[in-house]
């Protein structure tokens, strides 16, 4: 599902996200929890997890970035939230959450 709003969409589209995970391994090198990862691993997470990101319309740049990794009954762990930091405080990390939590998955 994509969703488009203000200068923004969001995506969940996992071949969109795969055919952009060097754009999101760079936007989580700025994740101190993300240090040492390679881009391979990086991209064999986005892989094997629901992927949401987050772009600017006009440019195409990902500024936005979370996963969960589930076994589509019971469990669903969050993680990797990030928003690039020139983004930050309008809100769209809230955009992040809302749209998740109403995946259908």
């Amino acid at each position: 599902m994509t969703e488009h709003f203000e200068n923004f969409y969001l995506t969940d589209d996992k071949t969109i996200i795969l055919d952009k995970h060097t754009e999101v391994y760079a936007l989580l090198q700025n994740a101190y929890w993300t240090k040492g990862r390679s881009a391979s691993t990086m991209r064999d997470a986005i892989a094997n997890s629901l992927n949401y990101a987050i772009f600017e319309t006009s440019t195409d740049r990902l500024i936005g970035f979370a996963r969960v990794i589930t076994d589509y009954a019971t469990v669903y762990y969050l993680c990797d939230v990030f928003i690039d930091a020139e983004f930050r405080g309008l809100g769209l990390g809230k955009k992040l959450i809302e749209h998740i939590l109403l995946h259908e998955d």
